[in-house]
């Protein structure tokens, strides 16, 4: 018989001791993080509460921001202050069937609500299936809950049939004014409040040179503020190149950027997209900044996209009016997905 040579406590009541001492902790771990995400999301509920704007910056790549957005949208609390959902991944021509697929609950097929954000100027940022996620939830919620929170759709509205690459290149410049135009017209001058889900860099407080930028550029916050001082509120979403917490917390964090130390930091250094010239501070360009955990941006792609040939074809023809870079994407993209 082989004898093991176990610790007394292996065999005794401490043992049971240890055991039940480990699942406290995990317990609490657990509750703990609990606690945090429901700080976030009062937090939000009380943003919208005051009538400013929420604007999450977005993160492309990652689940990160838009799942915290549908537990957002999940929570009572949050979805009875909030109208209107401010989406950068929407071609506004497409408005009309937003409204009555989300809102009034009029069944229309999937392949034609994918239009809304396959039809717009950077598709390649929204083949993730999150952001089909997202767009389910919603209008899950829209139909069991009483209180209807609308779909704004806020990229310039264009057609890819007729379109040119002269045309695409204007709407991308253009693009930021198109944004506030239409934030003014269905969120502010109808007295609504709104959660903004757009990129990150879009949500800037204030001009500020960018680096492969010849003018100082004017996101659609900045424009809004401009117009409207104080009107939103920024949340800054993490990113491991900041390298701005160390360590890293364990839990969900929103931090003020009013108090926080790194909030005093020069945005230069927050990122090499910034000119060196910059001399304004992080917590002069967004007011929050927001730890969900170590997100790598491994989002997983759509099923659908991947393997949708007519959608495969259609992201072909559109290689030859975008820009190069984009261009690249589309075909690294293509690529990838004839693997599958």
């Amino acid at each position: 018989m082989i004898k093991l040579n176990c610790p007394k406590w292996f065999t005794s009541y401490s043992f049971l001791q240890f055991i039940i001492a480990g699942i406290f902790i995990l317990i609490s771990q657990i509750s703990f993080a609990q606690n945090n995400t429901l700080a976030l999301q009062q937090q939000a509920a009380e943003t919208l509460s005051t009538g400013k704007i929420l604007a999450l910056g977005d993160v492309h790549g990652s689940e990160f921001i838009v799942n915290h957005l549908i537990q957002l949208l999940e929570n009572p609390q949050v979805w009875n202050q909030l109208d209107n959902l401010v989406v950068e991944a929407g071609n506004s021509q497409y408005q009309q069937l937003a409204d009555d697929y989300f809102v009034k609950g009029i069944a229309h097929p999937k392949a034609q609500i994918r239009q809304i954000w396959r039809n717009t100027l950077y598709f390649m940022a929204w083949q993730y299936q999150v952001y089909e996620d997202l767009f389910d939830k919603l209008h899950e919620l829209n139909q069991k809950r009483t209180h209807k929170v609308r779909l704004v759709l806020a990229e310039p509205a264009f057609n890819w049939q007729t379109i040119s690459p002269e045309q695409w290149q204007a709407l991308t410049k253009s693009r930021e004014q198109t944004y506030t135009d239409i934030i003014e017209a269905e969120v502010i001058h109808k007295n609504q409040t709104a959660i903004l889900l757009f990129g990150t860099f879009h949500l800037i407080k204030k001009p500020v040179c960018i680096s492969n930028k010849a003018d100082m550029f004017d996101s659609v916050v900045s424009r809004l503020e401009q117009k409207y001082p104080n009107k939103t509120q920024v949340w800054w979403p993490y990113l491991k190149a900041d390298q701005l917490l160390q360590p890293q917390p364990v839990q969900p964090k929103l931090f003020d950027l009013k108090h926080a130390q790194f909030g005093a930091l020069p945005i230069a250094k927050l990122s090499p997209r910034f000119c060196a010239s910059n001399t304004n501070l992080f917590n002069q360009l967004a007011d929050f900044y927001i730890y969900l955990g170590d997100d790598k941006r491994n989002a997983n792609i759509s099923h659908t996209a991947l393997t949708d040939k007519n959608w495969h074809a259609q992201m072909a023809k559109r290689a030859k009016i975008v820009d190069k870079r984009t261009q690249q994407q589309i075909v690294n993209w293509l690529n990838t997905a004839a693997k599958k």
